[in-house]
């Protein structure tokens, strides 16, 4: 059975990390959304097609077209919450919101060469104001991936509680 996802959440909350993690250990397709994955997938033409006209279907089909797994990581801005509906009314992608805490959050992306921390502090606020659409959407399908006292959630614990199987 092929099953795709979608993660998103807060930044630093270890979306990518997860999803390089999946292409590593499972065979999964890994597309960033963030960082040009649909043009590295070779899927720019369905996807644009997707964002005109809010029709899934291609996408999904073609996310587990070639892989068992597929884990489409996208930190989308709140503004996009209706494609990430979309993609989770296709049928096609389960979507999974990564959190934790803010302040580890924050710190591991301040670690990270290419952080932008104001962005970051922009997108947390966005989210706190978007709180209450976002958790429709994502429903129970959340994961506190980010401790209090700055431990992550190993990424075998996350696939196991998403896909419901062990590692």
């Amino acid at each position: 059975m092929r099953k795709a996802v979608l993660i998103s959440g807060i930044p630093g909350a270890g979306k990518s990390h997860f999803g390089r993690w999946m292409a590593q250990h499972k065979g999964a397709l890994y597309i960033d959304v963030d960082l040009k994955g649909i043009d590295a997938a070779g899927i720019r033409p369905v996807w644009n097609e997707f964002l005109r006209t809010f029709d899934a279907r291609a996408v999904a089909a073609r996310l587990t077209r070639d892989h068992e797994f597929c884990a489409l990581v996208w930190g989308f801005p709140v503004h996009s919450l209706r494609w990430v509906r979309a993609l989770q009314e296709s049928g096609g992608l389960v979507p999974w919101w990564f959190t934790g805490d803010r302040a580890w959050a924050r710190k591991y992306l301040a670690e990270r060469q290419d952080t932008d921390l104001a962005q970051f502090d922009r997108q947390h606020a966005d989210i706190v104001r978007a709180w209450p659409e976002i958790s429709r959407v994502f429903g129970e399908r959340l994961i506190d991936t980010v401790a209090a006292d700055g431990t992550r959630t190993p990424c075998e614990e996350l696939y196991r509680r998403i896909f419901g199987t062990t590692p």
